[in-house]
């Protein structure tokens, strides 16, 4: 007979075992790590777009080939903006003295690589607080921030200052509200998403300061959390607003609002962030809720979207495509 040191349980369906993090930035020097609270985090990817014969996405059998390395952004509250790159590294088993942050046998690290000051990047003379960063998905010299003053800034990491510099909307001129998100669309990369603090969405193209459309009753004022394109259809994206409740739409069905939402029930913990699988054969849904756990739905079976559109790509892009130019 066995018995279990006190402290010690069972794992079962109800716990949960927490696991340590393979590489922290807490054991790198104050030059190479935040010291303000981290606001938003972006992957840094160079892709074609879905409308290219070169699009596509890799195999597990690619990736094991190429071997994992990416970059990634942090941004913090001060306004400082850092780029790492995630590498994979010889795992020791008494871990690093070198690499300081990365757990005995980790395998994989955050090496930096660049920092910004997004405070001297607004065109404006009074100083704003960047919210959220995206870089475009095909020039990634291109970075977009959002501010808490409802603009998005728009600057470069090495060439000339762009134009336009500053995406504003005549809506929040006069009340100004934040910047909670910014998502770029995989099948037209020029057109931009961004959701608001007040409940609004816009639509910009990159060529213009001022929103092509500005939706503002979709959530009754309920601030909008997130906003993010689909992969699986072109004219499709998802938004969260701050009651837990998801909103799907189809721009090339109806772009008055959205064709579908989903509430969950009062008993469940209550839905903090989501996010899109890259796959246009499988699409699904992560929602990280506020109990710390993380659930991988099918994308239909939250929105009653079809999974597998029977309508063939090739005559849904040229109408969301039309739907953006008629703007």
């Amino acid at each position: 007979m066995h018995t279990r040191p006190p402290g010690v349980t069972t794992p079962t369906s109800h716990t949960h075992i927490p696991r340590p993090p393979t590489f922290s930035t807490a054991a790198l020097s104050q030059k190479y790590s935040h010291q303000s609270p981290i606001v938003s985090l972006s992957p840094i990817t160079t892709s074609t777009p879905h409308n290219s014969p070169s699009s596509h996405l890799l195999t597990d059998d690619e990736s094991a080939t190429i071997g994992l390395s990416f970059q990634l952004a942090s941004l913090d509250r001060s306004g400082l903006l850092i780029i790492w790159v995630a590498v994979e590294t010889k795992p020791h088993p008494q871990g690093s003295e070198s690499d300081l942050g990365l757990i005995p046998n980790g395998r994989v690290k955050l090496v930096w690589s660049a920092a910004l000051d997004t405070t001297r990047s607004s065109p404006d003379s009074i100083p704003v607080q960047s919210l959220c960063v995206r870089f475009h998905s095909i020039d990634t010299n291109h970075i977009f921030f959002g501010t808490d003053e409802g603009t998005v800034v728009h600057c470069t990491r090495y060439s000339r200052r762009p134009i336009p510099r500053l995406y504003r909307s005549h809506a929040h001129a006069h009340c100004p509200c934040d910047v909670t998100s910014l998502s770029f669309s995989p099948w037209q990369p020029d057109y931009f998403l961004a959701s608001y603090s007040n409940g609004n969405i816009s639509l910009y193209n990159i060529k213009k300061a001022n929103p092509l459309v500005v939706w503002t009753e979709s959530t009754n004022g309920i601030a909008v959390s997130k906003v993010e394109w689909a992969w699986h259809i072109p004219g499709v994206f998802l938004a969260l607003d701050g009651h837990s409740t998801l909103y799907l739409w189809n721009l090339t069905e109806n772009d008055r609002g959205p064709t579908h939402s989903y509430s969950p029930a009062e008993d469940t913990p209550a839905i903090l962030s989501f996010s899109l699988s890259p796959s246009s054969t499988s699409p699904s849904i992560a929602l990280c809720r506020s109990n710390s756990t993380i659930e991988i739905h099918q994308l239909s079976s939250l929105t009653g979207a079809p999974a597998d559109s029977e309508t063939p790509e090739k005559l849904l892009l040229p109408n969301f495509t039309n739907y953006l130019h008629s703007l």
